[in-house]
């Protein structure tokens, strides 16, 4: 079984905010969440796909082999 990402942590972006003197938080925290989301919702698309080809190849397996 595959393990799904995760979003990333507010204490792991405040974190990375701190270290770099990231000037303004907000603005930083809305491009990463953004930045996230869409990454997310892309690997679960990408996840999705693979899953469907899966089955569509063990469907093909039963039925010629």
């Amino acid at each position: 079984m595959a393990v799904s990402p995760a979003p990333i942590v507010f204490s792991e972006i405040a974190s990375y905010a701190k270290t770099y003197r990231v000037e303004d938080f907000e603005q930083f925290l809305i491009l990463i969440k953004s930045l996230d989301t869409k990454y997310l919702q892309m690997s679960g698309e990408r996840t999705k796909a693979k899953s469907k080809n899966k089955d569509n190849g063990r469907m093909t397996e039963r039925f010629h082999g």
